[in-house]
């Protein structure tokens, strides 16, 4: 499969076993994803992790150069080690987003909105995730209230049921509520239920931020994956 996240942005899912048709997959994805500025500049970004040699060399090939914008996707393997209890500071409880309550749901678009400096997010996008999507778990939907009732941290987290494990998407904290460990205390809590649910493995991908990146280091994640986005300027039209 290749994803588009917005024109100008291909994302390769690709079985192991069908490496070889990688390059006919970059071939599409410059012919049918390009970003196209006025000024007529046409360019297509893919973003590649370090240890993944074969794209990076059909890349070249092809004419991308790797740029100095990136992120680090990082893995947490539950095995038998033990999870801290989690802690809210004074003030705050914990609670779910009712993905059926069409409040809940204005209350978590305006929380992302207000944490990513958007207006893009709506109710109506996430109920419809919690209606649809295959990896929504209600349980999973964690969220800090404040003492005045509004949403004051969220860690979402799909959940693979076939292949047991969960992802970390996304985690925010509100600007008025931050610096209060809220949440390390909810993603701490999104572990110990994942563990609970027999889930083997939990990922968290983030970019360049040394605030998010910090945060993550400091509740164990075994392994991080550094990758970088690979950039072409492209001829078609």
């Amino acid at each position: 499969m290749v994803h588009p996240e917005g024109k100008g942005n291909a994302f390769l899912q690709l079985h192991p076993d069908f490496r070889f048709v990688e390059e006919e997959m970059i071939v599409w994805a410059e012919k049918n994803l390009l970003k196209i500025e006025k000024s007529g500049k046409r360019s297509l970004n893919i973003f590649v992790f370090e240890y993944n040699s074969p794209r990076k060399l059909i890349l070249e090939k092809r004419g991308y150069e790797k740029t100095e914008s990136g992120g680090v996707l990082r893995r947490l393997h539950f095995g038998n080690q033990s999870l801290p209890k989690s802690e809210l500071a004074d003030g705050y409880t914990l609670d779910i987003v009712h993905g059926d309550n069409i409040d809940d749901c204005q209350k978590l678009a305006d929380l992302i909105n207000a944490t990513f400096n958007r207006d893009f997010h709506t109710a109506d996008e996430f109920q419809i995730f919690s209606k649809h999507a295959p990896s929504y778990c209600k349980d999973m939907d964690l969220v800090a209230l404040a003492p005045d009732g509004s949403y004051a941290a969220y860690a979402g987290i799909p959940y693979n049921r076939d292949n047991l494990y969960g992802i970390f998407e996304p985690v925010c904290t509100h600007p008025d509520h931050q610096r209060k460990g809220l949440a390390k205390a909810l993603m701490i809590e999104g572990l110990n239920r994942l563990k609970a649910l027999g889930s083997k493995d939990v990922y968290v991908s983030t970019g360049d931020m040394i605030a998010a990146n910090k945060l993550y280091d400091s509740i164990g994640f075994t392994e991080s994956y550094k990758e970088y986005l690979w950039q072409k300027q492209c001829n078609y039209i």
